[in-house]
């Protein structure tokens, strides 16, 4: 019998593999000429700020740079609290089964411990084990049969749905702003650490492009030509146009933000103080678009002579579902502990949050987390000594997203979006915080495809059965079932029985089943 299959083409991406492993990252923090020696650590912190990777054979290669920090005290009459930083790169190879070098990784770092030796009154050598989790993504096509034209076909039909995986885009954006210290400040005299994280986000698809309107939070760490130490926000708005040829309104996008590179200069004003500090931040705007897709396919079909096997094949792949935002102010009041000195005045606080468990339940994803907390103080005591106390405050987010499922996988981070600090009292300081979580969600979908139909020929019993026959509804029955056992239609079935729900038969109604050809 001749056939027409009618085809289509699915794009999809799939998870291939996810791998983790360990790696020392060392570094050697040398103290500048010109600032003083260290007379005690205060605190020590790192952070990777930049992760490059390369899927190769079962592995995927990680470049990564390192970024150490630490906060001390100088000797001298009169002991002022120094950063110093340096930057450390490595290379590791996480192991991953089945990765192929045409394949896309996502990598995420974290820091598990972090120890440091002095080594001189001018050098710190520092440790850091970090974790890299690997997960390796491939994008997939397969050409599938969704629909079969021939003479005396009888066809069952169902509908499909599948997550399209339609494109891949980054585009490059440069963001420029502005810090103006006051006058009565001083000038900048050392910029220490200057971080950025992008926020505020709001997306409008169009067809062929996506316009992202969003700001950037860069959060500056310098010293001024009054010894003192300052920390400051500065937000950054700008807009990008993201030209894709397939996007259209319906379609989701999931919309990702790397930092690349962060610059800032140094400026005079009009005064000729150094005063102005110009920030130019460089970072890719990764865009992947995917399309929900209903197919109406045929699943089963048979003619009067000829019935039909349907060769299929299952795929597994992952779709976007959608993201959503949480926001919560953590007010604390920090209590010293006993054993340390009273606070004369506070130099420097700062704060960083971790999730520390992710989990999804209906309609939302929650999440428990740390601001782990770093305040450095003078001590009421004569000598002023300098004295770093850390204190961990947990916080509880739940974002909200709904239609979300705890079989979904979930992609979480957190940022610190505000922070003062205030002295309560001599043992007290009063901590103000906001964190912002941003949790997204992806599908895990499997759905079968047919790859395949050949023909198988009928047993001479049923080439050679009568006209009518007597078949008694069996459990679990169906119309098609029957009409395909007797190589019949249902529409004659229906037709001689006077059924009124042909999708409602019972177990032991009795039927005739009439040969193909008899009703006319």
């Amino acid at each position: 019998m001749s056939l027409e299959l009618i085809r289509d083409m699915l794009s999809y991406e799939r998870i291939i593999s996810e791998g983790s492993s360990q790696t020392m990252v060392s570094g050697d923090i040398v103290i500048d000429e010109m600032n003083p020696e260290i007379d005690k650590i205060l605190s020590v912190d790192g952070e990777v700020t930049s992760v490059e990777t390369t899927v190769l054979e079962d592995k995927v290669l990680v470049d990564g740079r390192m970024s150490f920090k630490i906060l001390y005290a100088s000797r001298g009459e009169r002991a002022v609290v120094k950063i110093q930083k340096a930057d450390t790169n490595f290379k590791h190879y996480v192991q991953a089964p089945m990765a192929a070098p045409n394949m896309v990784c996502k990598v995420v770092p974290s820091i598990e411990t972090l120890e440091y030796e002095i080594v001189s009154d001018k050098k710190l050598k520092v440790n850091a084990v970090v974790v890299l989790k690997a997960v390796v993504f491939e994008k997939c096509q397969v050409e599938t049969i969704v629909d079969i034209k021939g003479q005396d076909l009888q066809s069952l039909k169902d509908t499909m749905k599948v997550c399209e995986f339609v494109s891949d885009d980054t585009s490059k954006v440069i963001v420029k702003g502005n810090l103006e210290l006051p006058q009565e400040k001083g000038e900048f005299a050392n910029i220490l650490k200057l971080s950025a994280h992008v926020h505020k986000k709001d997306i409008l698809i169009q067809d062929g492009k996506l316009v992202v309107n969003a700001c950037v939070l860069s959060r500056v760490l310098f010293e001024t030509t009054n010894n003192v130490l300052m920390s400051q926000d500065v937000d950054i708005a700008f807009t990008n146009e993201v030209m894709i040829e397939k996007l259209k309104p319906n379609m989701k996008c999931d919309v990702s933000f790397r930092i690349t590179d962060v610059d800032y200069k140094v400026l005079e004003n009009e005064a000729g103080a150094k005063q102005n500090l110009e920030i130019q931040i460089s970072l890719d705007v990764n865009v992947k678009t995917y399309n929900e897709r209903t197919i109406e396919r045929t699943v089963d079909a048979f003619t009067s002579t000829s019935r039909f096997e349907f060769i299929r094949d299952n795929i597994n792949s992952i779709g976007y579902y959608g993201e959503g935002v949480d926001s919560q102010t953590i007010k604390e009041r920090i209590t010293i502990d006993d054993e340390l000195e009273g606070i004369r005045d506070i130099v420097y606080v700062d704060a960083k949050p971790i999730l520390t468990e992710v989990k999804i339940v209906e309609d939302k994803v929650v999440c428990d987390g740390v601001l782990d907390v770093c305040a450095v103080y003078r001590a009421e005591k004569e000598e002023e000594e300098l004295v770093s106390y850390r204190e961990e405050i947990p916080f509880k987010a739940a974002v909200s997203i709904d239609g979300a499922k705890i079989d979904m996988i979930e992609d979480a981070v957190v940022n610190l979006e505000y922070l003062s600090f205030d002295k309560a009292s001599q043992r007290e300081i009063d901590i103000k915080a906001i964190v912002e979580v941003v949790a997204k969600l992806y599908n895990k979908m499997g759905f079968d495809i047919v790859k395949n139909i050949e023909e198988i020929d009928i047993e001479d019993s049923l080439k050679n059965m009568p006209s009518l026959v007597l078949y008694v509804v069996q459990p679990k029955d169906t119309l098609w079932k029957i009409a395909k056992k007797y190589c019949t239609s249902v529409d004659d079935i229906v037709k001689l029985n006077d059924i009124e729900n042909p999708d409602l038969i019972m177990p032991g109604m009795k039927l005739l089943i009439p040969k193909k050809g008899f009703m006319k």
